[in-house]
């Protein structure tokens, strides 16, 4: 007789989780310094410095054209060592514009998300460019060619103080990953830089199978109305299978989107939590009580703090702790509440995570419990 899971002592559903969803996973522990997800290169490794030359990534399959206009390509380099994080460089010295185009996996593939804050590193002079002129910002969708009906979204600005007269970016999904193009001029007027840079990211071929076109149109993010009270949140226990459980449940649910087996519904839109800083702004859909994203820096690494998956409905609701970078989604020890954003984010800075699973095509299917979580299982 097969005993209901309700019914199961937690270790036998585990078990029986593990079971369902496990077959083909690679699991390893890992010991030592080794644990942590493979981190940047000190120095990006040249993929092509031949000018003019078409590169394409072996991944996406997404080609990058040799030249466009008065632009031609100049080198493409990679940040991983797996074709993660490509930066690709144009330039058209006649007018002195430089053009960089970064195509990576995003922690959060969200373009609306990924624009507010290249946004807000502009604002804050974070490239030496110059200082933005005004307080506007001039935000427009674009439909990237074949792809959904305003999914892109561009910005421009006008420079004063620095090097540069003008300034934009212009970002686009593709699938699990985002396009993100900043665009710099000495001399072109901002209408000018506004219509080369829309002419790049509106040709770029980004068009997805309709089971993957899981991206709506972009939007404007503002300020949240309110932030929910928060307290300083209690720890979970960060056991072995709070770690199992995270890891493989993501597995499961990438393979359901990838099959098109989940069907996305439409969410509420992100706004930005007023506990934003220059390196870092929170988003929340207007109820942080949901969880909440904290989005590093401009180049898609994210902290994740969401609703824990339970081994039963009458299990109390734990809250996880996810940092999802480019090659690697690793999971910290939890909370039993929801955490405050200084919390996160202090656990993030300080503290080893419990599990991980790769993102890489290589590394799809592995996943990763620390050796210390692994350890604190056995004694018990």
């Amino acid at each position: 007789m097969i005993m209901p899971e309700k019914t199961l002592k937690p270790e036998l559903r585990m078990a029986r989780l593990c079971a369902r969803l496990c077959a083909g996973l690679f699991i390893t522990a890992i010991t030592g310094l080794a644990f942590a997800p493979a981190p940047a290169l000190a120095d990006p490794k040249v993929l092509s410095d031949k000018a003019g030359k078409e590169w394409r990534h072996k991944e996406t399959k997404l080609a990058l054209p040799g030249s466009f206009g008065r632009f031609t390509l100049e080198s493409v380099k990679d940040w991983t060592d797996s074709q993660s994080d490509i930066v690709a460089t144009y330039r058209d010295r006649s007018t002195d514009t430089l053009l960089s185009v970064f195509l990576f996996r995003a922690g959060l593939a969200d373009v609306s998300i990924w624009q507010d804050r290249i946004i807000s590193t502009v604002r804050a002079n974070g490239g030496g460019l110059g200082n933005v002129d005004g307080n506007e910002t001039r935000l427009t969708p674009f439909t990237p060619r074949d792809g959904v009906a305003g999914s892109g979204s561009i910005a421009a600005f006008h420079l004063t103080g620095g090097n540069s007269q003008t300034s934009g970016s212009a970002v686009a999904p593709f699938g699990d990953w985002l396009v993100a193009m900043r665009m710099s001029s000495g001399s072109l007027d901002e209408q000018a830089l506004f219509n080369a840079l829309l002419d790049f990211a509106s040709g770029l071929p980004l068009g997805q199978p309709a089971k993957e076109r899981t991206h709506g149109a972009s939007y404007a993010i503002t300020p949240c109305s309110g932030t929910v009270p928060m307290g300083t949140a209690k720890r979970s226990e960060g056991s072995m299978s709070e770690a199992l459980l995270l890891s493989v449940g993501l597995e499961a649910a990438l393979e359901d989107r990838q099959k098109g087996a989940v069907e996305e519904t439409p969410a509420a839109p992100w706004c930005r939590e007023a506990t934003s800083g220059k390196e870092f702004s929170v988003y929340s859909r207007g109820n942080a009580n949901d969880g909440y994203v904290i989005a590093y820096n401009d180049a898609g690494v994210a902290i994740e703090v969401s609703k824990a998956i339970s081994l039963t409905p009458s299990d109390s609701q734990n809250y996880s702790v996810a940092l999802r970078a480019a090659t690697a989604t690793s999971f910290f020890r939890g909370f039993t509440s929801l955490p405050s954003f200084q919390q996160a984010i202090d656990v993030i800075n300080s503290e080893r995570p419990i599990g991980s699973v790769g993102r890489t095509p290589k590394t799809a299917r592995h996943i990763s419990i620390s050796a210390d979580t692994a350890a604190k299982e056995a004694k018990q």
